[in-house]
């Protein structure tokens, strides 16, 4: 029973990235040579994810490792948007970028929300599993 649910977790997370990712490739970054106020954090979280649902998967605890690895890919991220800054590759959000900035913001909070819920009903229909030994990582 618990197979299942990882399974649908992972391709939640999966079907977030890939909608996450054609978010990113419609949104024009560069506009003469300067990208947007964080696009490297950005880039960091979202290279960060990856190693951390390998690392996650590795350890048997699949939101362990994604946490690690944004926090890991934020870090990188603003270590080099800070040195973006200082070189002058760095330029304000434009209106519309803050307008599609909301929106995914949006999409992300819902469907967030959807995914929480989800997982509570699921946690609770679940007959036989101990819920604090689901969540042990140990």
């Amino acid at each position: 029973m618990i197979n299942w649910i990882i399974i649908l977790f992972a391709i939640l997370v999966v079907v977030t990235g890939v909608l996450t990712t054609v978010f990113a490739r419609k949104n024009p970054k560069k506009f003469n040579g300067k990208y947007p106020e964080g696009h490297y954090l950005g880039l960091g979280i979202a290279i960060g994810m990856g190693p951390g649902m390998a690392f996650g998967l590795l350890m048997g605890n699949i939101a362990f490792g994604p946490a690690i690895g944004v926090a890991i890919g934020l870090a990188i991220g603003s270590l080099i948007e800070a040195k973006a800054k200082k070189e002058g590759k760095i330029r304000p959000l434009t209106k519309e970028e803050m307008k599609k900035k909301r929106a995914v913001l949006r999409f992300t909070l819902i469907f967030g929300l959807i995914l929480l819920v989800l997982m509570v009903v699921m946690l609770v229909t679940m007959k036989g599993v101990d819920v604090i030994y689901f969540f042990n990582p140990f």
